[in-house]
């Protein structure tokens, strides 16, 4: 995610909406995946570069909202929440200009429980 005087910036605008195209690993691949449990809340990492010289914090509504840190102003930061299944805006607080990005979640979420190799 980036933020600059224009707006926020969310990259990609879609998690946990399947599996990725190679997921499993060959062993695994005529395996049953095991049972994931979709109404519970995605736990989400967003990184974001503060590309402005104001410092901000990040401001989530949707289904679920929340409130990063502070993102010093020429910055990395980063922040993490669960967000159940939904519709997503992402906000710089302190940037009136900069609009607010989109985020959507899913409620599929791969699991790698059958993706480790034993000997």
């Amino acid at each position: 995610m980036t933020v600059s005087d224009n707006g926020v910036t969310v990259t990609p605008v879609r998690v946990a909406f399947g599996p990725e195209r190679n997921q499993q690993i060959p062993q695994n691949q005529n395996h049953k995946q095991p049972p994931i449990d979709t109404k519970a809340p995605l736990n989400v990492v967003l990184v974001a570069a503060n590309q402005t010289s104001t410092d901000s914090h990040l401001v989530i509504h949707g289904p679920r909202d929340a409130s990063s840190g502070p993102l010093y102003a020429n910055g990395p930061g980063s922040f993490q929440t669960e967000l159940p299944a939904g519709t997503y805006t992402i906000a710089a607080a302190d940037i009136p200009g900069a609009s607010p990005g989109r985020l959507v979640v899913g409620k599929y979420r791969a699991s790698s429980e059958n993706d480790v190799l034993l000997p």
